[in-house]
């Protein structure tokens, strides 16, 4: 199978299983812009995801940045290239943060190679990896900034999440990420896997009073677009 065949193959089953003439709905614009793309499919809407909105966290930022990351060990969320940028970070920026991340193992090699690389950068008292929480929400409120590095997403709950509490986002331009984000209001973005400008972004929001604002931003934005109510709404405008 060519490359390129391998790339398109779910939007090849996509295409093959869902009936045409249906309204098919896509949990972003750049979801639905792919499908179009990709496949026959023509009638096709789009409805952003929701969670039920939480209290807004308090923002008592110490000397000491808290930076979050929430997504499956794997591969496909990348969370080796956050490692690396940590190290820049505090060996080359002298920016004093600690990072914790928090995923289902879903590749254990993968998990193994990045306990590896802690060690092997000596950022042990820097970063810390959990496995999946129930609860994220306890962890969410105890940070500062919400960091995510994935290569491949459609609209992730994780960032939804994070904006629920009130976190300022910088992530990697992936998928529908850029709806979720309004650039220098309540996060940034960066080119997947650039080190460098990655770092310019997270050096960008090291303000307490940038931190806040920005986390205000996502809360705001999150209530006017990404709610449960909002996302039920939509979906009971197309059934009816």
């Amino acid at each position: 199978i060519s490359k390129k065949l391998k790339y398109l193959f779910p939007e090849v089953i996509i295409d093959y299983l869902i009936n045409k003439n249906a309204t098919n709905i896509a949990d972003s614009k750049e979801v639905k812009y792919q499908l179009k793309c990709r496949t026959r499919i023509k009638n096709i809407k789009y409805i952003y995801n929701g969670v039920k909105s939480e209290k807004v966290k308090k923002y008592n930022v110490n000397n000491k940045i808290k930076y979050i990351s929430v997504g499956d060990i794997s591969p496909l969320k990348n969370q080796e290239f956050l490692i690396n940028v940590m190290y820049d970070l505090i060996h080359e920026h002298s920016v004093s943060c600690e990072l914790l991340i928090i995923g289902q193992i879903k590749n254990l090699n993968y998990f193994n190679k990045l306990e590896q690389l802690i060690c092997e950068l000596d950022l042990q008292k820097f970063i810390k990896i959990k496995p999946y929480q129930k609860n994220i929400y306890r962890f969410l409120y105890k940070s500062d900034v919400f960091l995510h590095s994935s290569k491949s997403e459609s609209f992730p709950y994780s960032i939804l999440e994070a904006m629920n509490v009130g976190l300022p986002i910088i992530s990697s331009n992936v998928g529908g990420i850029k709806e979720q984000i309004s650039q220098n209001k309540n996060g940034y973005l960066y080119p997947l896997n650039n080190k460098k400008k990655a770092i310019q972004k997270i050096l960008l929001l090291k303000s307490k009073n940038l931190i806040k604002l920005y986390g205000l931003n996502s809360k705001n934005i999150f209530e006017r677009n990404f709610t449960h109510e909002a996302m039920i709404l939509n979906y009971n405008k197309e059934i009816n």
